[in-house]
């Protein structure tokens, strides 16, 4: 197995124990669960590794890597905000998509794309970062799986 392929395996994983549904686009079925995660999924900007869908609709998109990135992960920041602007298959909202991942088998990074628009249009001190329910670390931090 391929250190890439190893590491979709444990994203894989790690999205079933939160309750979604990975499928690739050969097997995709939107109605099968309430959250499903799209593996490979075609965008105008090339294949996201993840989008992740809500009641069939895009809510969010996570770019894998092997897990040797490890630390590196915000070296690839860019790549989920490039498809969180692209046009997608089923995608009904012009906006960008708010929930931007960066994931290894062993690290998950979370962007809040929200956050990140009004820090850089002014509307927010960057120093401020916001925190959502439930969650265990702050946006644009890389936490341990």
């Amino acid at each position: 197995m391929t250190p890439e392929a190893k590491a979709r395996s444990r994203i894989d994983a790690r999205l079933a124990l939160a309750g979604w549904t990975a499928q690739g686009m050969k097997q995709l079925d939107l109605g099968a669960a309430q959250g499903v995660a799209v593996r490979e999924y075609p965008t105008d900007s090339g294949p996201a590794d993840y989008v992740l869908l809500v009641d069939r609709q895009p809510v969010g998109v996570i770019e894998a890597k092997r897990d040797e990135a490890g630390e590196h992960l915000t070296t690839v920041e860019s790549q989920p905000a490039r498809y969180a602007v692209a046009n997608l298959k089923w995608r009904t909202s012009g906006s960008p998509l708010p929930f931007l991942f960066e994931a290894t088998g062993e690290r998950i990074r979370f962007t809040d794309s929200a956050l990140l628009e009004r820090i850089r249009s002014g509307r927010q001190a960057a120093t401020r970062p916001a925190r959502t329910p439930g969650s265990r670390s702050m946006p644009g931090r890389t936490a341990p799986c």
